[in-house]
């Protein structure tokens, strides 16, 4: 199975470490399987320049593509068909609990909206809100354990070339300040490597 290609941005930068690359069943329908090729990177520098500050070693900002593959092979014309009916739903089924599983609670869908994606295909994105509560800490911090530190998530889903692709992530929204970057230049960031993800 293939795996998705991503940015130089992230895959070359030291910044970004690769703690996933999978493949999984994604879907099995009356008249094909849905497998995916996932891999996840996260940006190593910002937990390790949050831990300083804190006191606090975890997950807090990541990346993700997805490249699926559809068996047997359908027409290019019923892709965005199994998309919108398939894909689409698993994807949104599987997101909240997949952030879950990287230490984030609270977590709801906030809205969705379509963005532009590669040259000329657009892209379903969602839109979550999540929390990573601070639990206890050895040694000192300047989080107290139960502290609630907001975070946004962003789950994209499209389709090119008869190929489905699913792509987003996380990153902080509050926290210590010096620590994290504003967080519109995470989702501005997020956003760029969504639109390269092929």
């Amino acid at each position: 199975m293939t795996r998705p290609a991503v940015p130089a941005g992230i895959h070359d930068d030291d910044r970004w470490a690769l703690v996933e690359d999978e493949a999984h069943r994604v879907a099995t329908t009356p008249v094909a399987t849905i497998d995916a090729h996932t891999v996840v990177y996260e940006d190593r520098e910002l937990r390790e320049r949050i831990a300083a500050a804190t006191g606090v070693d975890t997950l807090w900002r990541f990346v993700f593509a997805a490249r699926l593959a559809i068996d047997p092979p359908v027409a290019p014309a019923m892709a965005p068909i199994l998309v919108t009916s398939t894909v689409r739903p698993a994807a949104r089924e599987r997101f909240p609990d997949d952030l879950r599983e990287r230490g984030l609670s609270n977590v709801e869908r906030r809205g969705s909206n379509r963005t532009d994606v590669g040259d000329d295909d657009r892209a379903r994105v969602y839109r979550y809100g999540a929390t990573v509560t601070i639990g206890d800490v050895e040694g000192e911090a300047t989080l107290a354990p139960g502290t609630e530190v907001p975070v946004a998530a962003y789950l994209a889903v499209w389709e090119r070339d008869g190929t489905p692709y699913t792509a987003g992530g996380a990153f902080p929204i509050g926290g210590p300040v010096d620590a994290v970057a504003p967080p519109g230049e995470y989702r501005g960031a997020l956003f760029d490597a969504i639109r390269e993800v092929g």
